[in-house]
């Protein structure tokens, strides 16, 4: 009763553990779907950056205590590109390093490339160290290249080119740029090969190449899908004409985006096109613009724009130069004041250019410009290596990793090798057993079929015994019999009878002799050897040679009745009907094969006659049941000779 109880408690146990465990993945799923639709809501782009913050939250709240990697991956990642936006670099970087450590454990090398990505962003737009940022996009685009993703290794060869580009290496951008877009997917990534070309072409115009500077600006407008990008390419060609003192068409081209309300609708962008539109014009005609660089200032001022500023006040000493250099110096000298404040040393360069125009004789302005043209060029040159150098070991990495993954494929192609030729062996072996097994099986049946043909022989060997003792019988016997009784009853002391009689005795003793049986078993040669004399008489004389070097006992049965019968039928046959004087039987034993020569000098028989011979027709067969051979060499009038060869 007590044993009853306890099982039904742990089966109840059981049953409830087994719910609370079913309820439990029911929540988890539930936590995960819950996770999955906030993260959502923080993907979609037409909500506020707060909500999407705020969403991107709650699904990390729901999933980290779950076991869903490949969620929890997308949500820290989506959670670190908000983090940014809302320039929370803190914790940027705190979340940043926890996707690390999770990409990594799972081996994940798309996370691994977008915590690269993610570094990248952090040390070129926040910390403005390019060397740094450059090294970690390239990371990045090195596992997105591990996984095929062409779009992605683009992207970031994209990004890398516009470092180099900003850093003053523009045949290492050009490069960079060009390999970019062999992997940037048309289909997928207008954007950014537009941008490429973009790219490409202010690259051109640094190095005074205005014809491929325009070239590649005119791809990016043809290529943009949209208008804002359309507009701002165009906003660089016009730079590229001025550039090339094409001022009528720059001038064309910025008042099409003047024209733009969408375009001007920026400030920042509205500012641009106002002062370049004026400066071209001045370039062009020498108009009064002071009041459209002064409109564009005040809204670079207003929108804190300082790389606008330095433009503004750069075109504003330029106007003044020739004019006003007092009103020169002084906007030249605020150029210089934000080229420092934001660190831009080229602007810093071009201001102290334009300065010493005015200041021709100032010493100090000329070795300030010399200090800093020599270390900008310093700074170009290590900085040129520095991204050369991050390439050339990228290069080797991969090309060590390519020449691993190819000796690992070499490798694995040996042992498939190996496998296979032990599997081809194997089945070798086993196709061969069962060759082997089936010529055992085949040779088995075909002796048992040999031997059940033997024995068929045999019993028709017995038949034609019978047939031909009862013949010999009948013809022989039986008619002299019938005689003899017939002479009896007519005259019974007819003195033919007695002669008769002996006559029939003698005819039986034959037909006996020559059907008897014989013991195998026993004195085998004494019974061959008197079989053979009983054929003798005074008149025949046999002679046997080698007959007791024969190995009667290695003989087989069959083989040992056989050459009994057919030496018999030989002697009946050289008794009936060669009437020889002289018979010679040779045996030749050799190895276990042996040969019978046998030959009389009786009167031969033709070869035709011969073989009408029940007898000799009979020896043919009885050889050839234990694979024996019989040769008869017929000579008429000169004898007869037969052989024969049997494995013993």
């Amino acid at each position: 009763m007590h044993i009853r109880l306890v099982i039904i408690i742990l089966v109840l146990s059981f049953l409830s553990c087994s719910k609370i465990d079913k309820g439990n993945l029911i929540l988890n799923e539930q936590k995960s779907d819950s996770a999955l639709y906030h993260y959502n809501l923080a993907r979609d782009k037409t909500n506020s950056i707060n909500k999407r913050y705020e969403s991107i939250n709650k699904a990390f709240r729901l999933v980290k205590k779950g076991k869903n990697d490949t969620l929890v991956l997308k949500i820290l990642f989506r959670k670190n590109s908000i983090h940014s936006r809302l320039k929370q670099f803190d914790s940027l970087r705190y979340f940043n390093e926890v996707l690390f450590n999770l990409a990594n454990s799972n081996n994940n090398d798309r996370y691994l490339g977008q915590h690269y990505y993610l570094k990248g962003y952090y040390f070129n737009i926040i910390k403005k160290i390019p060397d740094s940022a450059f090294y970690y996009y390239n990371q990045s685009k090195s596992y997105f290249t591990k996984i095929n993703d062409s779009s992605q290794v683009g992207r970031r060869l994209l990004t890398m080119a516009l470092i180099q580009q900003n850093s003053g290496d523009y045949f290492g951008s050009k490069e960079t740029i060009t390999e970019s877009l062999q992997y940037l997917l048309p289909y997928k990534d207008v954007k950014y090969i537009a941008s490429a070309y973009s790219v490409l072409a202010t690259n051109h115009r640094k190095l005074f190449n205005f014809d491929g500077s325009k070239k590649y600006y005119i791809k990016a407008i043809q290529t943009a899908s949209s208008r804002e990008d359309k507009l701002k390419f165009t906003n660089n060609l016009a730079t590229a004409y001025i550039s090339n003192k094409e001022y009528s068409k720059a001038i064309k081209k910025l008042i099409e985006i003047n024209n733009d309300t969408l375009y001007i609708s920026k400030p920042i962008q509205k500012a641009r096109v106002i002062d370049n539109l004026a400066y071209a014009r001045w370039l062009k005609n020498k108009n009064d613009i002071e009041f459209e660089l002064q409109t564009a200032l005040k809204i670079r001022l207003k929108n804190n724009d300082k790389r606008g500023q330095i433009a503004s006040y750069t075109h504003l000493c330029e106007y003044f130069l020739e004019k006003n250099q007092e009103k020169a110096k002084l906007w030249i000298k605020k150029a210089l004041v934000v080229s420092k404040e934001i660190k831009n040393p080229k602007g810093e360069l071009d201001a102290l250019k334009l300065f010493m125009r005015i200041e021709p004789n100032n010493v100090n302005l000329k070795n300030r410009f010399i200090k800093l043209r020599d270390s900008i060029y310093k700074l170009e040159l290590q900085v040129k290596t520095q991204f050369a150098k991050i390439k050339y070991d990228d290069k080797l990495k991969q090309e060590k990793i390519l020449k691993l993954d190819n000796e690992n494929a070499e490798k694995e192609s040996e042992i498939l090798k190996q496998r296979n030729q032990k599997t081809f062996y194997f089945f070798g072996i086993i196709v061969l057993l069962i060759v082997i097994g089936f010529l055992a099986y085949f040779f088995k049946q075909r002796n048992k079929r040999s031997k059940q043909e033997t024995k068929i022989k045999l019993v028709e060997k017995a038949y034609e015994v019978e047939t031909q003792i009862s013949k010999t019988i009948h013809d022989d016997l039986g008619n002299n019999v019938f005689q003899v009784m017939m002479q009896f009853k007519n005259n019974p002391s007819d003195p033919i009878i007695p002669k008769k009689l002996n006559e029939i005795y003698n005819k039986t003793r034959d037909i006996s002799r020559e059907y008897s049986g014989f013991d195998v078993e026993g004195e085998y040669n004494k019974q061959l050897y008197s079989m053979l004399t009983s054929f003798t008489s005074d008149q025949t004389k046999l002679v046997l040679r080698n007959f007791d070097n024969v190995n009667w006992q290695k003989m087989s049965k069959a083989v040992k009745i056989t050459l009994y019968q057919v030496l018999q039928e030989l002697m009946i046959n050289m008794k009936k009907h060669s009437e020889a004087k002289f018979v010679g039987i040779t045996f030749i034993q050799q190895s276990n094969k042996l040969s019978i020569q046998y030959s009389d000098n009786g009167i031969g028989a033709s070869k035709k006659r011969m073989l009408h011979k029940n007898g000799l027709q009979n020896t043919e067969k009885r050889i050839r049941a234990i694979n024996g051979t019989i040769i008869f060499d017929p000579e008429n009038e000169n004898g007869f000779k037969a052989k024969i060869q049997i494995l013993s």
